[in-house]
């Protein structure tokens, strides 16, 4: 393979400055934590019960963990499908007021779930065109939205890192907000 090919590193042909990281916390209102409290109490219980039956599986774990990830988020999603938003939102409280300290530029938003999506392109379109993509975006709908945003049309990118994390250039953003954070640390580098 080395006879056909050429291996060149982004610090070897780019000028680039240092990734800088800044992490931002905030706790869960009174009605988002009293349900994380109850569903992390109800995820012990399943999983201990799955446990003493031999049926334990990374599946279980999972779903349980999807669930509490849900929650931190502002969103639940019961049994039949349904989602729930938890009100008020004091994650997005909080990115609201990231928005505001980056100012009038382009951002990437990160976000695991599509009604996280939804929620925070609701709150950024007041401020800009903002294009979204997930998995019910069409092929030619994120093409259209990967343009629109390198073009400087949009402001915000809204997007899942499993349809927009790679093979779309977005270089026309120097900022990315990660909103909620999957469990595939390769969806944060």
């Amino acid at each position: 393979v080395r006879s056909i090919s050429n291996r060149v590193t982004k610090k070897e042909c780019l000028d680039l400055p240092p990734k800088t990281f800044v992490e931002r916390q905030c706790s869960l209102t009174d009605n988002q934590l009293k349900v994380y409290k109850d569903l992390k109490n109800k995820a012990v219980a399943n999983l201990k019960t799955a446990k003493a039956e031999g049926q334990l599986t990374v599946r279980n774990v999972l779903t349980e963990s999807l669930r509490l990830l849900q929650c931190a988020g502002g969103w639940l999603c019961d049994d039949a499908g349904q989602e729930h938003a938890l009100t008020p939102n004091a994650k997005l409280s909080l990115l609201d007021d990231v928005l505001e300290e980056i100012g009038n530029k382009q951002v990437v938003i990160w976000c695991q779930f599509v009604a996280e999506l939804k929620a925070i392109a609701s709150l950024v379109s007041r401020e800009g065109k903002t294009v979204v993509m997930h998995g019910e975006v069409s092929g030619n709908d994120r093409r259209l939205a990967v343009e629109q945003f390198q073009s400087g049309e949009a402001k915000y990118f809204v997007a899942t890192p499993q349809t927009g994390g790679s093979g779309i250039t977005l270089t026309s953003a120097d900022t990315e907000v990660f909103y909620s954070r999957g469990y595939n640390w390769a969806d944060f580098m």
